[in-house]
């Protein structure tokens, strides 16, 4: 086993506030809020589309942006969840964010569906993080740098690269250890589940457009 993979286990074992807390000792704290709050407040008033962000990204390093009271609040950054929800800006302040690469991410939302109540987390990983990872490091299909939809992906790709063996080995180990109805699913059954995905058809298409 690789040290890579070793360290992604280790974390997924972790409680959430102590996998937290490993990640903001590890990448540091954001500098600012996620959204601009003036810009915020609009929005939650019907004034404008979409609110603004701040500029906190971090792709050019290979990491997300995880909002981290996401274990009791669903796609805090998603604008329709913020109106239907009406949630108040403290969570999108920066001491409510942490960076992550794209399996530590994963492994976040795996340990969420492990804590929270409901199917809390569940989206998070079927919906958008295992598709990403099944076609990166499973499929073997790796972002294009010359696609201006998805050139800021290759450098989340490389910070998170594991080989197939290895990414295999990691789902599977996550889905074993998992409690939202993944106990009984085998690693193949789980791919073919997210190949359904939305997400993991547009990301196919894009592949497909620029390939």
């Amino acid at each position: 086993m690789t040290q890579k993979l070793e360290e992604y286990k280790k974390l997924s074992k972790l409680s959430y506030d102590d996998a937290i807390a490993f990640l903001l000792k590890k990448y540091g704290s954001a500098k600012d809020d996620y959204f601009k709050e003036k810009s915020y407040e609009r929005f939650l008033k019907g004034e404008i589309k979409s609110p603004a962000k701040n500029p906190i990204q971090r792709t050019d390093e290979g990491l997300y942006v995880h909002h981290i009271d996401e274990i009791s609040a669903p796609d805090i950054s998603n604008k329709t969840f913020i109106q239907l929800l009406n949630y108040e800006f403290d969570l999108q302040k920066a001491n409510r964010l942490v960076y992550c690469d794209l399996v530590e991410h994963l492994i976040l939302h795996f340990i969420i569906t492990r804590e929270a109540t409901g199917a809390q987390g569940q989206g998070g990983v079927v919906n958008f993080l295992a598709p990403e990872y099944i076609i990166w490091y499973i499929d073997g299909t790796k972002p294009k740098a010359d696609n201006p939809r998805s050139a800021w992906k290759l450098n989340c790709y490389k910070k998170s690269f594991l080989s197939k063996e290895e990414a295999t080995e990691l789902l599977d180990f996550l889905l074993s250890n998992s409690t939202i109805n993944y106990e009984d699913v085998r690693i193949d059954e789980f791919r073919a589940i997210i190949r359904k995905t939305a997400s993991y058809k547009s990301e196919q298409d894009i592949k497909n457009q620029w390939s």
